[in-house]
């Protein structure tokens, strides 16, 4: 339970997060993909498996108790859904077909994490609005 001791805050009208990944790849890995031969790359929902397991609400209620600030409270928020998106990414959760030899020479099989060269972890951005 969260409780506020009211006092005139000044409520922002518009906070927003961009969270991006910006490597070429990026929607081919979140989405899978079938190749023209007929192989299948499976989907690896990184983001949407977040939204579904990071507890939004419970984070910025926690923040916004402690800072009594929104604005804090949201970027608090947002960088730790990014952080687990990020997780995501380094979790050896992501089912795959077949075993995989790596640009950096290692054999993995399934399940298995999405780094390999590290490009899609390393293109991720977040970019505020309003705060």
């Amino acid at each position: 339970m969260v409780s506020v001791k009211w006092q005139r805050f000044k409520v922002p009208r518009k906070l927003t997060a961009t969270h991006a990944w910006t490597a070429p790849h990026a929607v081919i890995v979140h989405e899978g993909v079938t190749l023209s031969n007929g192989t299948e790359n499976p989907a690896r929902p990184w983001v949407d498996v977040a939204i579904d397991e990071y507890d939004f609400l419970g984070e910025y209620t926690g923040k916004f108790s402690q800072s009594q600030n929104f604005k804090d409270a949201f970027v608090s928020m947002s960088e730790g859904f990014g952080e687990a998106c990020q997780s995501n990414l380094e979790d050896d959760r992501w089912q795959w077909p077949r075993p995989t030899v790596r640009r950096n020479g290692r054999t993995v099989t399934s399940p298995r994490n999405i780094v390999d060269t590290g490009e899609l972890k390393n293109s991720y951005q977040v970019q505020y609005e309003g705060v």
